[in-house]
């Protein structure tokens, strides 16, 4: 299983596991990064969120702007995601240092 590092704003790092956009997650709670890869290996943060059920996430795939943005893999921050208050910490704190291209309305209040 590759992992990819993040660094949040507070400049924290956390270490995503990748996998493709067609694999059959657990129910379990997870921050995600929806990501397509760069020619010199390094990846780009398309849409980022988090859920209390990874089996959820495969609408996401679908938005109009993952789609035309042609992500390819999601990276997957499970570590002390069952509290929710981290989870969304972690989240805020990815967004803002990564400005993901894809934004949502409540996303965009964070920058």
């Amino acid at each position: 299983m590759q992992v990819v590092k993040w660094r949040g704003l507070s400049n924290a790092i956390y270490e995503f596991k990748l996998y493709d956009l067609d694999y059959e997650f657990e129910d379990i709670a997870a921050c995600y990064i929806l990501t397509k890869g760069r020619n010199d290996g390094r990846w780009i943060p398309i849409y980022i969120g988090q859920t209390v059920n990874l089996k959820l996430i495969s609408q996401r795939f679908h938005l109009p702007c993952v789609v035309n943005n042609k992500a390819t893999h999601v990276c997957i921050y499970s570590d002390g995601m069952d509290d929710n208050q981290y989870r969304k910490l972690v989240e805020r704190d990815l967004f803002r240092r990564l400005s993901p291209i894809c934004l949502t309305r409540r996303q965009s209040i964070w920058l």
